[in-house]
């Protein structure tokens, strides 16, 4: 969605493959690169800036950050040219550890490009609009545009590839959203900011059928074909097709229920017969029923489909992928029935997904309404597809899209009615629509697309042409290419993952594939879909992300890796898997972000012997530490074939703060060595001490800090800001501050880390520290992390409710999306510029033994204020504070001693509790005894050092210290 078609003359990256790549003659617009050595995310694009000479002017966004089970993340991110949006120009980051792995994506130079437009923004939409020719467009009505979110187009300038000859050169146009509605249509039109030329329109509403098909206006030619070849409560609805289902319904003030699913934002709606595009979004009626017990007459009970369909459309994505919604949070699904054809009104034989809402016609002619459940996970098909792959609407981009499409029915059909198992799905799961029409025929078929004249291999039998010789220009009359035809070749490709199968394809071709069934095939689609397709993707491209998702979830040569291979294959798309007789693959080196100790890290390398004939008996495992010395480590033993071996190395010392390791791994005989390295970033950390003060006065103080954004923030030293808003008198020697002598930088991410801390067993533990702030008010927040994992995840310390801590429960629902837009609903926002002691009670963590904490500024592009300034950090126990008081209810001696000791009452004190804690808090040793003299005691198991003795009588507490030599 919201994108064109490229296919030549751009720079465009992908990752490497373990898995052998296509040698035939398959198009990509992507070109492949696999980092073997440590990179973040700005070196790598960076690098990419070098080799391909695009200059400084480029620049990258970050729009969104995935990451899938095996901990990989993936940082999608647009390209600007000065400041100009650079349509298509993607690239997405695959890193793990903080390190990159691979980059793929489509890059435009737009080098010497006239940046100048001779047209005004209103000049050009005059063009857009004479282009459409509509009688009528929606932001004439403006209650139905608020309610799809749809203003009048001004007009964004952006530099538009080329779009005839794919010569990759880039035009700068203004680009316009124009919804018309007499007749209907959407798509983005892109005008030529100098000549005013229409230089591309990209579809945005997408059709369930392609309109112009035989099929649609004759549906006994199927035949022939087949024969040939608020408060929300739980209800029940007679469907049209699915039988009796539980639905979720809203009960109104009126007494009666309606088809709102207020809890997973789906609402269910009639149109009243307004045609396609017309005002029904907001204009519409409400289906309802007296006792939640759903039998709608005639056509309306196809809306208990819709709205069923759309909660388990909702409830797949939520439970099998993890994706809150279309968009990944929670964007509405809203649902209308009985929408009447753009053509002169009557029965529409079509559903659509317009960008915003799903749209559904009564059918006719043959066709029953369109809301069975596969064709209602079709069109939500779309919306996914809109929020992650974003794939053009044309070409082998726009087969991949309704491909995509088509699988999401299947899956979510199979989800929902659950036919056959994971491994055999029921003939009905690979049927599109079979529900609608005639005797469960269908319109298009997954197992067989030949069936309906559609090509289940690339390029063969029935492939529509989408080269620029065989189809010029993409339009309605031409399917935009065979968008709808040729989705076969990826249904075909999914059917054959899940179930495997024997045979031929058109380039003759022997396939034998063993299936991996439904829940790992939609994973692994998923993901490619997700976080590999850029717009211009191609069925090599995604074969490409397919291989590499497998390998990453399953391993190099494991089943479901190879069965994705040969399936692509199977279709016709990339080489057939070639098993090797050795093969070593380095799956990771341990899995942590952060190591406390300087003397006790062990890498721990695992190693598969992803070969097919030979066990793995040696393996040489080499390593640098930030481009150091090659350090060699030698394991002997025996990984069987398909084994995967844990290898633990010798301990290292390290130093504190981030240090790049670089592995690779050498067996004699690999066939394959491009899977034998791996790079990853680890933060070392120290031990820090219970009731140690920090003062940050000498570099023994240090703190690890680090950020995410623009650059680094907390630096340790003497504030010095000229004319502060900050009270100086208050600040006193060295401190930590996000910067020693101006504003933070915007943008950004900062992180100031504490070390590490064993909490186990302390008494009362908690954290303290003196803080002064200057922070853009709702805009800028900052907040307290912790983990107790080695910084694999991280978790909000505490609450605006807790005593002095944050002073703001803000968040953008909160403040009516005014501001406060990234705000968590826990920090502190403002400006407190006194330094000021701030606590918080760890009584919750104290069975912890490794706790760190973070603080964490965030701020936005926009104003930057002086910032955070803090000093006198610790974690103390309920020992450091009010107990070394002038009580002198006894004495201890001889102190310091080899721990025998005595205490000896300065009074009679009765019977008391005696406890011994280390530094630490914890406590070592407690006995009750009756103190009215002296009372000996014999501790010499006690190592030497510091100690702390408490007495507790009925009372009063006393503590002192106690020295064992």
């Amino acid at each position: 969605m919201y994108s064109n078609y490229i296919k030549t003359g751009l720079l465009l990256f992908c990752a490497a493959f373990v898995l052998q790549v296509s040698a035939q003659d398959e198009v990509s617009v992507n070109k492949r690169i696999k980092f073997t050595k440590e990179v973040s995310s700005a070196e790598a694009t960076t690098q990419f800036l070098q080799k391909f000479n695009l200059d400084e002017n480029n620049t990258f966004q970050s729009t969104i950050v995935n990451q899938d089970r095996t901990g990989m993340q993936h940082e999608k991110m647009q390209q600007y040219y000065n400041g100009i949006k650079v349509e298509f120009g993607t690239i997405i980051v695959h890193a793990k550890n903080n390190a990159v792995k691979s980059i793929n994506g489509e890059l435009y130079n737009a080098l010497g490009v006239n940046l100048s437009p001779t047209l005004s923004p209103q000049e050009a939409f005059e063009k857009a609009k004479a282009y459409v020719g509509a009688q009528q467009y929606l932001w004439s009505n403006p209650a139905e545009a608020a309610a799809m979110n749809y203003s009048k187009p001004t007009g964004e300038l952006v530099l538009l590839p080329e779009m005839n000859t794919y010569s990759g050169l880039l035009n700068l146009a203004y680009k316009f959203d124009i919804y018309a509605t007499q007749p209907v249509s959407r798509g983005e039109v892109y005008v030529d900011a100098q000549n005013g030329q229409i230089l591309f329109n990209n579809k945005i509403i997408k059709h369930y059928y392609n309109e112009g098909r035989e099929m649609l206006n004759d549906p006994a030619n199927l035949v022939a074909r087949k024969t040939t070849t608020a408060p929300f409560v739980t209800g029940t609805a007679n469907t049209r097709y699915s039988g009796s289902r539980s639905i979720e319904t809203r009960l109104e003030t009126s007494g009666l229920y309606t088809l709102n699913d207020d809890s997973r934002n789906v609402f269910t709606r009639d149109a009243q017969n307004v045609v396609f595009g017309g005002g029904y979004v907001n204009n519409f009626a409400e289906f309802t029923d007296a006792d939640n017990t759903w039998t709608l007459p005639g056509l309306d009970n196809a809306a208990l489909d819709a709205h069923w369909g759309a909660m388990q459309s909702y409830d797949f994505w939520l439970n099998v992928q993890g994706r809150d919604g279309i968009d990944g949070n929670g964007f509405p699904m809203r649902s209308y029935v009985h929408v009447a054809n753009p053509q002169g009104g009557g029965s529409w034989q079509n559903a659509a997904w317009n960008g915003a809402v799903m749209s559904y016609g009564d059918g006719g002619g043959g066709v029953e309404p369109l809301t069975s459940i596969d064709i209602c996970a079709h069109e939500i098909g779309h919306g996914i597809d809109q929020f992650t792959g974003n794939l053009v609407y044309a070409r082998e981009s726009g087969a991949i899209d309704e491909g995509y499409a088509d699988i999401w029915g299947a899956a979510i059909e199979f989800y929902a009615k659950g036919n056959g198992d994971d491994l055999n799905p029921n003939i009905q799961t690979w049927q599109i629509g079979e529900e609608i029409v005639p005797n469960g025929i269908g319109i298009r078929s997954m197992s067989n697309p030949n069936l309906f004249g559609d090509p289940d291999s690339y390029e063969g039998n029935n492939w529509r042409p989408t080269s620029t010789a065989g189809c010029p220009t993409p339009s309605n009359a031409n399917d935009q290419c065979g968008v709808h035809s040729n989705s076969g070749v990826l249904n075909f490709w999914f059917y054959l993952l899940v179930q495997g199968g024997i045979g031929f394809n058109d380039a003759f071709d022997a396939y034998n594939i063993t299936g991996i069934g439904m829940q790992k095939a939609q994973e692994i689609a998923y993901l490619v879909q997700r976080d590999y397709l850029t717009p211009n993707s191609t069925f090599l491209d995604t074969r490409n992300g397919a291989v590499e998702v497998a390998i990453n979830l399953y391993g190099s040569n494991s089943p479901e890796a190879i069965a994705t291979q040969d399936a692509f294959h199977g279709v016709n798309v990339g080489t057939v898997y070639t098993p090797l007789a050795t093969d070593a693959r380095l799956v990771s080196v341990s899995d942590s972000e952060i190591h406390c100790g300087l003397n006790t890290y062990s890498p721990r390398v695992r190693v598969e012997n992803a070969g097919v004939t030979t066990p793995i008996t040696s393996v040489d495992i080499n390593y640098t530490i930030a481009g150091g010395p090659v350090n060699t480590f030698t394991y002997t033993g025996n990984i069987p074939v398909g084994a995967i071996q844990d290898i633990d190395l010798p301990v290292i010392t390290l130093t504190k703060g981030l240090k790049v390791f670089s592995f690779t791994i050498v067996v004699f005989n690999d066939g394959n060595a491009t899977n034998n390295q791996e790079t990853f970033r680890l933060r070392v950390n120290e031990i820090g001490a219970v009731q140690q003060v920090y003062d940050f006065e000498t570099t023994d103080d240090d703190l690890i800090t680090y950020s995410e954004g623009a650059g680094q923030l907390w630096t340790r030293g003497t504030y010095s800001q000229t004319g502060s808003v900050f009270e100086t008198t208050t600040l006193t020697g060295e401190v930590y501050a996000t910067n020693l002598s101006g504003d933070y930088v915007g943008n950004t991410r900062s992180y100031l880390l504490t070390d590490c801390y064993d909490l186990n067993g302390v008494t009362n533990p908690q954290i303290v520290f003196d803080m002064a702030y200057d922070i853009e008010e709702n805009w800028d927040y900052l907040y307290v992390e912790y983990t107790t994992d080695s910084g694999n995840t991280w978790n909000t310390l505490g609450t605006a409710a807790d005593a002095n801590w944050y002073n703001s429960d803000r968040t953008a629902a909160s403040s009516g999306n005014t501001d406060c837009f990234a705000c968590i609903g826990s920090q502190w926002t403002g400006t407190n510029t006194t330094m000021q002691e701030y606590s918080y009670n760890l009584s919750a963590l104290n069975n912890e033994s490794s706790v760190i904490f973070r603080f964490v500024l965030v701020t936005d592009q926009n104003v930057n204020n002086e910032g955070v300034i803090i000093d006198n950090l610790a974690i103390n126990t309920s020992l450091s504070v009010g107990e070394f008081d002038t009580i002198n209810a006894f004495s201890v001696y001889p102190n310091p001693s080899n721990g025998n000791f005595s205490i000896q009452a300065n009074k009679s004190l009765g019977d008391v509790s005696v406890h011994i804690f280390d530094i630490n808090g914890r406590n070592l040793y407690s006995k009750d005894v009756n103190l009215t003299g002296t009372v000996n005691f014999d501790l010499d198991n006690l190592r030497s050092g510091l100690y702390i003795l408490r007495v507790t009588g009925e009372d009063f507490v006393q503590s002192t210290k106690i020295i064992i030599e």
